[in-house]
């Protein structure tokens, strides 16, 4: 699926660009939601939270990793 997609794109930034990588999984956390793809809502949710852990916006992580957690 296009939320895969964008995944393995945000993996393959996450390094380099982190913010550019946090875009993409934010399009694929929204695309999954929209189109109520729970595997995708996960995997991005829980990207996001490690996104914003690395970031030290803990508040922000916990929100996304409480959302994974949730389906």
């Amino acid at each position: 699926t296009k939320v895969n997609i964008l995944l393995a794109l945000a993996e393959k930034y996450n390094l380099e660009s982190p913010l550019k990588a946090r875009r993409y999984v934010q399009d694929a956390f929204a695309m999954a939601n929209e189109i109520k793809y729970t595997e995708g809502i996960i995997k991005s949710a829980d990207y996001l939270g490690s996104l914003y852990h690395n970031q030290k916006s803990y508040s922000q992580a916990i929100n996304y990793y409480n959302q994974a957690l949730s389906y």
